[in-house]
Order: C-alpha cells, then sequence, then structure tokens
C-alpha cells in the first residue's frame, strides 16, 4: 500500500497526513510504500480462531490509512510516471506493487492499459472495490515468481515505492528486477523508487507514536547503517483495548549497490532522480532516489 507524503489532510476517505505517513514508515521514508510493509502473518489476539493480520499491508486497510489517487501527492507522481516514462495513450503499462491502486488509477485515467500487482489479497481487494477502472486488470501475485508477465510486452512499469529490500533477502530481490526486465519491450523504461542507504539510515534509533480513529499506533526504528538493514517494530492498540505487535525487516541499498544490481538483470541506468520534478538525484543528500532504467541491450 502507498502513502502520501503531502502535508494536506484532506476530507473524505482515504487521505491522511504526511505526519501520519511519517510516524508510520519511519525515517526517510515519506511517502515509501507501506504496500510492501511487512507481509509477517501475525495473529491478533483478538481476532477469531485462524484469522491474522499480515503486516503493515493489511493493517493499514483495516485501520483506514489508505490514500486516493485525486490527492496532490498521487497527481504529482503521475505526472511524474507520464513525463518519465514518456507515457501516451494505449501504452502498456504495469503497476507493482500496486497497493490499493492510486497509480494504476491515475494511469488508466491517463489512457494506459494498466496491469496493477500485488502480493496482499486485502489490499487488492481494496484496490478492485475503490479504484476500479475498465482499463485495469488487478492481479495478486508475488512480483519474485515465475513468469507473473508476459515476456517483452510492456510499454513501461512503475515500482515508486518498491517493495525492493523487504525481508533483507537481495536475490529476491534481484529476481524482481530480472522479472520487470523479461516484461519490458524494446526499449521499454522502467522506474523504481527505493529509500537510499546512505541517507535513510543515517538518523540512529527513532520511535514514534500516533492515534487515527482511536487506535494507537506505535512505532520503533533500529537502524544498521553497515549492514544496510533496518529492523522495525510496530505495537498498534485498538480502540476496543485490542493489542497487536508486528515486527519486519528491510534492506537498504545504497547508489552504488543498486546500480550493480540493475546491470546483473539486465537493466541499463538511463538517469537518477531525486524527486517527482524529476531532479538529478545526490546519492549523498537524498533519502529516497528514483532509477529509471531500460533493458541493456536496447
Amino acid at each position: 500500500m502507498k502513502m502520501t507524503s503531502d502535508t494536506e489532510n484532506e476530507g473524505g476517505t482515504g487521505r491522511i497526513s504526511k505526519e501520519t505517513a511519517v510516524s508510520l514508515q519511519g525515517p526517510g521514508k515519506a511517502g515509501h510504500n507501506a504496500a510492501s510493509l511487512g507481509n509477517d502473518g501475525v495473529a491478533d489476539a483478538g481476532t477469531p480462531a485462524g484469522e491474522a493480520i499480515a503486516g503493515i499491508d493489511r493493517l493499514s486497510v483495516r485501520l483506514g490509512l489508505v490514500e486516493s489517487a485525486d490527492q496532490p501527492a498521487s497527481r504529482r507522481e503521475l505526472a511524474y510516471l507520464c513525463r518519465a516514462l514518456g507515457l501516451r495513450a494505449g501504452a502498456r503499462v504495469v503497476d507493482a506493487p500496486c497497493g490499493i491502486g492510486r497509480h494504476a488509477l491515475g494511469l488508466a485515467r491517463a489512457g494506459c492499459a494498466v496491469t496493477a500487482i500485488d502480493a496482499d489479497p486485502e489490499a487488492i481487494a481494496e484496490a478492485r472495490r475503490t479504484a476500479s477502472h475498465a482499463a485495469i486488470d488487478y492481479r495478486l501475485a508475488d512480483l519474485a515468481g515465475p513468469r507473473i508477465l508476459a515476456d517483452g510486452r510492456q510499454d513501461a512499469i512503475a515500482s515508486l515505492y518498491s517493495c525492493i529490500g523487504h525481508g533483507n533477502k537481495p536475490a529476491r530481490d534481484l529476481a524482481i528486477l530480472a522479472n520487470f526486465r523479461a516484461a519490458l519491450a524494446p526499449g521499454a523504461l522502467l522506474v523504481v523508487g527505493l529509500a537510499n542507504r546512505d541517507v535513510a539510515l543515517a538518523g540512529g534509533e527513532s520511535e514514534g507514536e500516533f492515534r487515527h480513529k482511536g487506535d494507537t499506533i506505535r512505532r520503533r526504528d533500529r537502524p544498521d547503517p553497515k549492514a544496510g538493514v533496518l529492523e522495525r517494530h510496530f505495537t498498534i492498540v485498538f480502540a476496543d483495548g485490542r493489542g497487536l505487535e508486528l515486527s519486519e525487516t528491510w534492506r537498504y541499498y545504497a547508489y552504488g549497490e543498486m546500480t550493480a544490481m540493475l546491470a546483473k538483470s539486465g537493466l541499463e541506468l538511463v538517469a537518477c532522480h531525486g524527486d517527482f520534478a524529476a531532479r538529478p538525484g545526490n546519492p549523498a543528500g537524498d533519502p529516497h532516489l528514483l532509477y529509471l532504467c531500460r533493458p541493456a541491450d536496447a
């Protein structure tokens, strides 16, 4: 699931503030993808037997911490995608992971034929409910799995708040990138947005807390800059007194590490941007980098 970095907390369902996003996601992660934040099947002691809340993505749907394709952050990111990827009406575009579909819906409205993929069933269900469009094919799938897309047919792939790094499994991250590479048509472009290890992990341990509709969410981050790993723990106290504990691990990549992974996956870096205005990225100073790539043999 994807969250906004906007400071506005507009009325209506599905919009959250920058403060809420930062509290949930931690340092250097404002606007970063919450859809991939935790797929640990952690049972809530207050839920019926057999029911589990699978990480922050599913929890966010249940708490109502979801966003809209119409909010300013989504519109700004859509404009970036259309410009950076050179999208035209009729383009075949993949949004992965798609969360609840705010980018997929914007791309479909812009005239693209969109395949939107996420591994979380509740995120996909919410996307189909709140961000449906005739030009979107929502799919529940593991991005590292075999043949998630037909080879060589996609005109562009958008992975703005990517799941790469979740679980600290570099081999899995390479598999995702290889799947993206295989799906791209000759000359097509891919954009991957990631937290930058050299900046995002530099702040030391941190804690945060916020309330939302009577629920209390506490976050504790323990970064290891040397290893490039972030351990994150959440404690949620629901309004009715039930409690839930969630933990997850992220691997953050430095610019040099990421470019090496792209090359190993058969991708060539075209540009690195530091924001959605396409400002040239600064690996020494930007907490989030956007890697624009194409097949190396294009």
